[in-house]
């Protein structure tokens, strides 16, 4: 819980907190880059996903122990507004289709009757 507070305090960004940790006896840091969220587990995963960047976790309590979390930088933000095009142009798309065939079947069903002018 003190190296926890100091922290707070002392680290205010990803190398500070690294700096700290390599001068703390008993506290280990890993680097997760370009790690999918899924994979840390639900209690990391969501404080992850959730944290803002550059700022230090409450304590996560895991079966290894406290885990605290700094998130340095975040990448697929600009994933949610392809995924949404994407989306988007699926659905689009699919009306494109159901247009098409409700056309094909007008045509298929249409009487069309020709007359001709005596003369």
């Amino acid at each position: 819980e003190a190296f926890v507070e100091r922290a707070r305090v002392d680290a205010p960004s990803c190398p500070a907190l690294d700096t700290l940790i390599a001068g703390t006896p008993g506290v280990s840091s890993a680097a997760l880059d370009n790690v999918a969220p899924a994979t840390l587990g639900e209690a990391v995963s969501t404080a992850a996903l959730t944290q803002p960047i550059g700022v230090l976790s409450s304590p996560i309590r895991t079966a290894d122990g406290a885990v605290l979390i700094m998130v340095c930088s975040r990448s697929g933000a600009a994933d949610d507004a392809a995924r949404q095009r994407a989306e988007d142009q699926l659905q689009l798309d699919a009306l494109e289709r159901l247009a098409a065939r409700y056309l094909r079947n007008l045509r298929q069903d249409a009487f069309i009757e020709l007359r001709s002018v005596p003369g």
